[in-house]
């Protein structure tokens, strides 16, 4: 895995990062056209390589526990040496990696910092003379700004504004010296990676899947209509222009997350191992049984967008459910199997959307106007529409809303996210987007319990509700990632079977006998050189 070219200035050189596995983790730098790559760090924690502009040193982050440091090794290799550490968390939604900028004077590193007084990652600058950091931006309440990059001439940054919990993002630009941000793009569209400049600054190169598919496209640096860069294939990422020798790098990325399924003898044990239920273009993820176990929902970008799917419960006869050519996800049916319940991104906020089975037609559930409504599921009686709800900088909680006609009602107090309903009449959730710990509140709201701490457990999106306890995908450090199943009779944790591959997103049939999960079958990242680029 080659990922975060970086050029030299002069053109002739790419710092890069190596990722997965176990062995030659960190950052390189190799010369164009000839020798073998020299290892500048040796952590797996390492990325996002910025060169000086003298040449003679490059600049990274390291992941830590808690936050991240910034780093700067000599090009010839030595011992890296501190710049900062941020130790504060970021939100849990947020999933971008610290990448900086130096600017082109060699005085300040650009980085996103949580600034205290926003209590939001920013976009600030580190002082490489006293070490002192300085926030430029102001995101408003539900933004944070990331990925910096100066303009060539120093004066302006580059970056990316999100909105909410991912996934819906622009390209802003911003003096150096602060500002008032202008926004340049206006998709709502997830950038996976830091935007770059044209060598001359007129242009800003960034990557988007705004056409459908995931792509690198410019856009002048003072707005207009984007246009795609020719010569690049999709998939692209991570894009880096040189200052001298009219050469682009990118990340060529491809991956294929398919949906397993394993049968089951017991709750606790395997009647068949696992087998391959569907092959995804792309990504699928999140599915959901029907309530007769026929029928899959599932979300897929199959299409090129991000897009609500279903299927027999073989994996045969899969169907596009909706066309809202945008980012819709985390799919739920209804119990008498009519609808889906979904979240879908119209524009900076997450909304929850239900679409009819039968014809296709998708439509608004009114929530909590103004917040970002996420991961809805259904109560059984088909009445109420439990879903997340955050606004600003206040944890996410659980709510519920009244179908077909919408109005919320909060349940939670403590925090709250992916909200399921059992069939005791309690609501199973976890309090934060990544967790190792799960919580039931009663579907009237009232007090919050813990139910289960499961170390390994990265997110409440990998368990599934079973009607006898709860299945677990989890890992441990230094062990195999697997299967486990939580009895709530017994109050044990049982291991069911360990997982071959890196697996997400478990789904239990309603009769129990089968267990379905994602999994990552294929991811393969490459450095790419355009040379004569202009």
């Amino acid at each position: 895995m080659e990922n975060d070219a970086a050029f030299s200035p002069d053109g002739n050189q790419i710092a890069f990062v190596v990722s997965r596995g176990e062995e030659n983790l960190g950052i390189y730098r190799v010369r164009i056209g000839g020798e073998k790559p020299f290892r500048l760090t040796t952590n797996a924690g390492d990325c996002c390589p910025a060169w000086s502009p003298d040449g003679r040193a490059v600049a990274f982050a390291r992941s830590e526990k808690k936050g991240y440091s910034i780093f700067v090794v000599p090009e010839v290799g030595g011992t890296p040496k501190l710049i900062h550490t941020n130790s504060t968390e970021f939100p849990q939604h947020i999933g971008f990696p610290p990448s900086l900028s130096w600017s082109p004077d060699g005085g300040q590193l650009a980085i996103s910092s949580v600034a205290p007084s926003l209590g939001r990652p920013a976009i600030s600058l580190v002082s490489l003379r006293d070490l002192s950091v300085r926030a430029i931006s102001r995101p408003p309440p539900d933004f944070s700004d990331w990925s910096p990059s100066f303009s060539p001439d120093g004066k302006s940054i580059a970056f990316i504004r999100s909105s909410g919990p991912g996934v819906v993002d622009d390209v802003y630009v911003i003096p150096a010296n602060g500002g008032d941000a202008r926004r340049v793009t206006f998709d709502n569209r997830m950038i996976e990676s830091a935007p770059a400049w044209a060598p001359d600054g007129s242009d800003i190169i960034f990557v988007s899947g705004r056409a459908g598919v995931s792509t690198l496209w410019r856009v002048s640096a003072s707005g207009g209509t984007p246009r795609r860069v020719e010569g690049v294939g999709t998939s692209a990422t991570s894009p880096a222009i040189s200052l001298a020798g009219n050469r682009l790098a990118y990340t060529s990325a491809t991956w294929q997350l398919n949906l397993w399924s394993v049968q089951l003898a017991a709750p606790t044990r395997i009647a068949r191992g696992p087998q391959l239920l569907f092959a995804s273009r792309g990504h699928a993820g999140l599915p959901h049984y029907s309530a007769d176990g026929k029928r899959i929902a599932f979300e897929s970008e199959q299409s090129g967008y991000d897009e609500i799917w279903t299927m027999n419960n073989d994996g045969s006869d899969p169907q596009q459910l909706t066309f809202l050519r945008g980012e819709s996800g985390t799919p739920h049916w209804s119990y008498d199997g009519r609808f889906v319940a979904f979240d879908y991104r119209p524009a900076e906020r997450s909304e929850i959307y239900v679409v009819n089975y039968s014809s296709g037609q998708a439509r608004l559930l009114p929530t909590n106007p103004g917040g970002n409504n996420t991961v809805p599921s259904w109560s059984r009686d088909g009445h109420w529409i439990y879903f997340a709800s955050s606004r600003g900088n206040k944890a996410a909680q659980i709510w519920k809303a009244h179908f077909p006609e919408g109005g919320a009602i909060q349940l939670t107090q403590g925090g709250g996210a992916y909200p399921i309903e059992s069939a005791d009449g309690f609501v199973y959730y976890s309090k934060e987007l990544t967790s190792d710990e799960i919580w039931k509140v009663s579907e009237h709201g009232g007090a919050e319990s813990l139910v289960l701490k499961a170390p390994g457990l990265e997110c409440f999106c990998n368990s599934a509700l079973a009607p006898t306890g709860i299945y677990v995908i989890s890992q441990k450090s230094g062990q195999a990632r697997m299967v486990s199943f939580y009895d709530f009779a017994k109050k044990t944790m049982t291991k069911v079977f360990d997982l071959e591959k890196y697996a997400i997103n478990p789904a239990v049939s309603p009769d129990g006998k089968f267990l379905i999960y994602v999994q990552l079958d294929q991811h393969d990242s490459t450095l790419m050189l355009v040379n004569n680029f202009h």
